[in-house]
Parts: structure tokens; sequence; C-alpha cells
């Protein structure tokens, strides 16, 4: 039989690895859009979510624990949208590639911040 202060310790360790997330500067580029500098937030190490400084971009990103590869969604303010699919390693976003609905290509990567 497991002890009460096992089963805690083990709840908290899983509560500390869902609370885990990682927040890395990206630049977005591609289509007619001006290149947008903003943020990837993971969390868990397989979803997050990405916003351009400027609010005129968001997204989100999810796939299973464990494998690199997740599924990106990006929406815009002018109306364009698409999905395609993102790179992390070890629970950073690194790099994704969406096809938009006018047809336009926009990838997305890791960038040095503007800003401290």
């Amino acid at each position: 039989m497991i002890s009460s202060a096992v089963r805690i310790s083990a709840v908290a360790a899983l509560l500390a690895l869902a609370g885990c997330s990682t927040a890395s500067p990206v630049l977005l580029q591609g289509g007619s859009l001006p290149a947008l500098q903003g943020r990837a937030n993971t969390t868990a190490g397989y979803t997050g979510e990405i916003t351009t400084d400027n609010k005129s971009c968001r997204g989100s990103f999810t796939g299973i624990p464990g494998h690199p590869v997740v599924t990106l969604e990006i929406s815009c303010i002018d109306g364009r949208s698409g999905i395609g699919t993102a790179t992390l390693a070890d629970g950073v976003f690194v790099s994704g590639e969406v096809r938009l609905n006018d047809g336009s290509r926009v990838t997305l990567r890791q960038d040095a911040p503007a800003y401290p």
C-alpha cells in the first residue's frame, strides 16, 4: 500500500510539471505580412500559444507529449488564418510553417528579442 505522503508527493510533482512553461521570442514572416516579432509560450512541453507584439496575429499549438512535431494554427486580424506544423525541442518552440487561407505561406522561428 502506498503511503499518503508518497501520494501527496507524486501529486505535487505532477502539478509542478503541468505548471511548467517556457517563453521564447519568435519572428513571424512571409506572404504579404510585415515581419512580426512576438512570443511563443509553451506549457507542459507540447502545447502553447503564440502572440505577436502588436497583437495582429496569434496562434496556438498542441501535440503529443514527447513528440517534437505539433499542429500549429495561426489567425490574424485581417482575416487570414491557417494550419501547419511546428517543431519543439526540449519543450521550447523552435520553428513552424503555416499555409494561410489566402494561399500565402508564413514561417515562424526563434528570434533574438528586440528588448531585454
